[in-house]
């Protein structure tokens, strides 16, 4: 290659910008790993504790697009040729950069979902940096999605050992131990992570589970309470919200709005009377916002108070009078009010609750006329 070439292509790749890892791209490593076939009760387990992202910083990353550039680039004018020795005063850098570019070309194989091709330069890069933690966690999660979980977990182990604040490596650890069976030490880890990061989903939800599977009924519905605080959609808070309820707690309840399934604190009142608590107004602006957004669904609002049909029209009303008054765009026509005399009756997980004070709301799509 030419000289002038050679120095272009050098030049393009050293203005290439350092930038944070892009959001959504960890997730799309992590979701791309098929984990191997196993047996029903694993993947049962797996189901319910795996989370679905996973954050590393600091970690600064040309763009994906670029990378095959950079390490074809770095192959071609950087790596020492076939049997010279590097000068001493380089030795130490091509060992880190040789490192880096198997880190690199192992995390990018894992997300083409080729662990076994990721496990080889992964592991390359442990070899010649086996100081380097974070090195060590990929190659954990590699054997992860290869399923070999002793590997797995032994990775994780040495990750620690050498950066005890490696908040990654305690969260999975975490679901290692938890696919286990090992309910305290999956604890131990997830509250690691939540003392640093108090909103970490994962980390709720599987505190859940662990204490859900020790029979800690209590401080699993606490858990719980705190995970749908904070996360009020997706498979997982309608996992969070079952769970609290087969508990008998009621205190968030899934709202069916159309094709969105949301999941609130329930609504309540003053007792004895109409007047809607503060905590309940919150929970009717979140599900008008919803409402209002989309001009097609029709609101049902269904109120139950045991022996008091009257209280129990009150309360309807009170309820569609706060959402005509905070949204304007939401027809009286679109909300229908039904009020009962009577407990509401909650089939669950092979029992019945009566709740005798209730406001139950959904919503249904306007059909065409």
């Amino acid at each position: 290659m030419p000289e002038s070439h050679k120095n272009d292509v050098i030049d393009q790749i050293r203005d290439f910008p350092d930038i944070d890892v892009p959001a959504g791209l960890a997730d799309r490593i992590i979701a791309a790993l098929t984990p191997r076939q196993r047996p029903w009760w694993q993947l049962l387990v797996f189901r319910l504790s795996r989370p679905r992202t996973i954050t590393i910083h600091p970690l600064q990353w040309v763009t994906l697009g670029t990378l095959s550039v950079v390490v074809m680039a770095v192959f071609i004018f950087y790596r020492t040729p076939e049997g010279a020795a590097p000068p001493a005063h380089q030795t130490l850098a091509h060992i880190n950069g040789d490192a880096e570019l198997h880190y690199l070309l192992g995390r990018r194989l894992l997300a083409d979902d080729q662990a076994d091709e990721a496990l080889v330069h992964l592991t390359q890069a442990v070899n010649a940096r086996p100081d380097h933690a974070l090195y060590q966690f990929w190659v954990g999660v590699t054997y992860w999605a290869l399923n070999d979980l002793d590997q797995e977990r032994a990775h994780y182990q040495t990750a620690l050992q050498l950066d005890p604040d490696l908040l990654p490596a305690h969260v999975y650890i975490g679901h290692n131990y938890l696919d286990r069976g090992e309910w305290e030490q999956a604890l131990h880890h997830y509250q690691r992570v939540l003392q640093d990061t108090p909103r970490h989903a994962g980390a709720l939800f599987n505190t859940g589970m662990a204490l859900r599977q020790q029979g800690r009924t209590t401080l699993e519905n606490d858990a719980w309470h705190t995970y749908l605080a904070d996360y009020d959609r997706g498979e997982q808070a309608v996992e969070a919200v079952t769970f609290l309820n087969a508990n008998g707690d009621f205190s968030f309840r899934r709202i069916q709005l159309g094709p969105l399934g949301i999941v609130k604190k329930t609504i309540d009142f003053v007792p004895r009377s109409a007047v809607l608590d503060d905590a309940s107004r919150a929970t009717l602006d979140d599900i008008g916002q919803v409402v209002a957004r989309n001009r097609k669904l029709q609101l049902h609002v269904v109120a139950y108070v045991n022996e008091d049909t009257h209280l129990a029209m009150l309360r309807a009303r009170a309820v569609k009078q706060y959402l005509n008054d905070q949204f304007a765009n939401v027809s009286p026509q679109r909300i229908k009010l039904s009020w009962f005399g009577v407990s509401e009756t909650v089939p669950l997980e092979g029992r019945t609750y009566h709740l005798n004070d209730s406001i139950r709301m959904f919503a249904t799509v306007i059909a065409e006329s």
